[in-house]
C-alpha cells in the first residue's frame, strides 16, 4: 500500500514539475511579446529619422531607366550599361553607388569621373547579382560602356581581393575603371571587396 503512495507521490511530482516548467515558458513568451511590442514602434522612429538625416547618396532611391541626359545624371538615373563579352557581365549602370541602385543593376559613384574623362571612374555592384560573373574577368579582357554621350572601351589589367577598408586606388589615378564587386558576409572573402582595375582604350579625349 505505501508502495502505491509513493508511486503516486513521485507521478504528481513530476506532473506538477512539467505544470510549472510549461507556466514558466508561458509567462517568459508573454513578456517577450509585450517587449518586443514597446520597443519596435520606438526603433522604428529611430531608424526612420536616421534614414531622414542622410544623404541621398545612402538612402533609397526612385530608379529611372529613362533619363533624358547621362550629363546632368541625378540619383537613381540609368547613365549606361556595362558589358563583357568573355564573362557574360551585362547589367545597367544608375547614378549613385546605393543599395537601390545595386539591387536594380550596379551603381556608379558620383565621387569618381565620368567614363572618358580622364581620370578613375568607380562602378559599385554585389557578387552574388549583378557582377557575379565578374570573378571569372581575366587579365586582357575587354569590358564596354556604353552611354548617352558615347561608348567607351576598357582593358582589364589587374584584379585583386581588397579589405573593405582600405583605399583600392590613387586619386590622381588616370583613365581607369575600377569596379568594385562588394563580397557576401557568408563567403571565404567576408569584409573584402573584389576590385577589377581596367584602363580606357576607346573613347572620351586624349
Amino acid at each position: 500500500m505505501s508502495n502505491g503512495k509513493k508511486k503516486h507521490s513521485k507521478n504528481r511530482f513530476f506532473t506538477d514539475y512539467i505544470l510549472k516548467v510549461i507556466l514558466f515558458v508561458c509567462i517568459a513568451l508573454v513578456i517577450t511579446v509585450l517587449l518586443c511590442l514597446a520597443i519596435d514602434k520606438p526603433v522604428i522612429s529611430l531608424v526612420h529619422n536616421i534614414e531622414a538625416a542622410q544623404n541621398m547618396q545612402v538612402r533609397d532611391i526612385v530608379i529611372n531607366n529613362n533619363p533624358n541626359t547621362d550629363e546632368d545624371a541625378y540619383y537613381g538615373d540609368k547613365i549606361g550599361v556595362i558589358t563583357c563579352e568573355k564573362t557574360g557581365l551585362n547589367t545597367n549602370i544608375y547614378f549613385g553607388a546605393n543599395r537601390k541602385s545595386m539591387y536594380n543593376g550596379v551603381g556608379f559613384s558620383n565621387k569618381s569621373a565620368m567614363f572618358g574623362d580622364g581620370k578613375v571612374s568607380l562602378i559599385t555592384g554585389y557578387d552574388e547579382t549583378y557582377l557575379s560573373s565578374l570573378r571569372y574577368i581575366e587579365n586582357g579582357d575587354i569590358i564596354n560602356i556604353t552611354t548617352q554621350s558615347g561608348e567607351y572601351q576598357y582593358k582589364v589589367f589587374d584584379m585583386k581581393y581588397i579589405s573593405a577598408d582600405k583605399d583600392a586606388y590613387k586619386s590622381d589615378d588616370e583613365d581607369m575603371l575600377v569596379i568594385c564587386s562588394i563580397c557576401s558576409d557568408l563567403s571565404e572573402h567576408s569584409g573584402e571587396c573584389f576590385y577589377v582595375f581596367a584602363q580606357r582604350i576607346i573613347g572620351g579625349g586624349n
